[in-house]
């Protein structure tokens, strides 16, 4: 709508058509840009790249001279810096706040927009942080970045460049980029969250692939080879000496027989089909007494005091961290007797696996344990983690290990 202006007493007061026009342009502009920006946000899944487009829209339709995307880390209740745009705001990326801190805390906090023209004025302002950059701070206006009702992060703009305030038009324009950008954001977490499961569980299928071709080599197949090297000796003795020939059959039987055996427990580690049919107990007894035929380690498996119910999938898990452990205790403790203890606590069930082994310093494993081949204690962990469980490590060298896996009830 047009303004007028007085004039003298008995003219007609004056149009300042040229002003609102070159308003209503520049409303029907930022809303255009927000229409394109509108499509292109929901095609976009690259976090970093799609904060920058926002960054850069909200920058172009209010004029400003700088901003920033915080986005919030729910685990320490805290904004981060995650984009900035002019004004030297490099120097910010990755600098955290806690939520309630300066401006943006505040709009995180109160889920609430605001807009401050004179920010020397306002005691909300975090002059800390404005200090800390090679940039005066002079306008800002700020929008909560919400999604499903929680607010995930703040989008603020930083000084017009014409000079001017910000205004509730500004506002309107930044609130509705703010929702487009919170769905877009959420959006590309959850693809990135998706990404990251499917590269973990394709490394997972690869290790279990390598594994797999380890224990095939270092078992059936050596056991195999030996077979055939008998089968050739036997076939010779028949010919020429009958009487060690029998000998040597027998011989040529037990490997046969124990290399069939090797072959049923792997089969059995990889796809325990007791564990649907009988449950976590039975197919852990099965799976202890096949183990113990295959070195010199005496188990005890206490269940005395075990009765909690497990959904299958945590019982898989569990099955599998038992398993992942024995086989290392197996490979590396040199121990003779293992203990694993299951009982219930009011809110969660507790396994403990004690070996009697050479021990090792566990923060120095850990700190070197991503250049190692073996991803033994990473994959328990992993598999604790799918069932909200928590495994704690304890070892001192020459004293043994001790395994703890505690998953919740519910």
């Amino acid at each position: 709508m047009a303004t007028r202006s007085a004039g003298k007493p008995g003219e007609p007061e004056v149009l300042h058509l040229p002003q609102e026009n070159e308003k209503l342009r520049q409303r029907v502009e930022a809303l255009e840009a927000l229409q394109d920006v509108a499509r292109t946000l929901s095609s976009e899944l690259d976090l970093q790249r799609l904060l920058a487009q926002v960054m850069q829209v909200a920058a172009q339709v209010l004029g400003a001279e700088a901003g920033s995307i915080l986005l919030v880390d729910q685990s320490t209740n805290e904004l981060e810096f995650v984009l900035t745009q002019g004004g030297g705001g490099s120097q910010l990326l990755q600098r955290r706040m806690a939520i309630g801190t300066g401006l943006a805390g505040w709009v995180a906090s109160q889920a609430k927009p605001a807009i401050v023209n004179d920010v020397t004025m306002d005691p909300r302002f975090a002059r800390e942080i404005g200090d800390s950059v090679s940039f005066q701070v002079k306008s800002l206006i700020a929008v909560p970045l919400a999604s499903k009702g929680q607010v995930i992060g703040v989008l603020e703009v930083l000084n017009k460049a014409s000079g001017e305030g910000f205004t509730e038009e500004d506002l309107q324009v930044l609130s509705a980029l703010g929702a487009q950008a919170a769905v877009a954001i959420e959006n590309a977490r959850l693809y990135q969250a998706l990404k990251e499961e499917r590269d973990k569980i394709l490394n997972t299928e690869e290790e279990v692939r390598k594994k797999l071709a380890r224990d095939l080599h270092d078992g059936p197949t050596q056991a195999l080879s030996a077979i055939a090297m008998k089968a050739s000796l036997v076939r010779k003795q028949l010919e020429q000496e009958p009487a060690k020939a029998a000998v040597e059959l027998r011989m040529l039987e037990a490997l046969a027989r124990r290399a069939a055996g090797d072959l049923r427990h792997m089969l059995f580690g990889l796809r325990p089909l007791m564990l649907e049919t009988q449950g976590l107990i039975p197919t852990l007894q099965t799976y202890l007494a096949r183990f113990q035929e295959m070195g010199e380690i005496a188990i005890q498996l206490d269940v005395s005091r075990f009765s909690c119910s497990l959904p299958h999938n945590s019982e898989v898990a569990v099955f599998g961290i038992i398993q992942e452990a024995l086989n290392n205790i197996l490979k590396h403790s040199r121990a003779r007797n293992v203990q694993i203890i299951m009982e219930d606590t009011p809110k969660a069930c507790r396994i403990t696996i004690k070996d009697d082994g050479c021990g090792f310093d566990v923060a120095s494993v850990e700190r070197g344990y991503d250049q190692r081949s073996s991803f033994g204690l990473f994959n328990m962990r992993e598999r604790a983690a799918l069932i909200n469980g928590k495994l704690a490590l304890s070892s001192t060298p020459g004293q043994g290990t001790t395994i703890t896996l505690t998953v919740p009830l519910k």
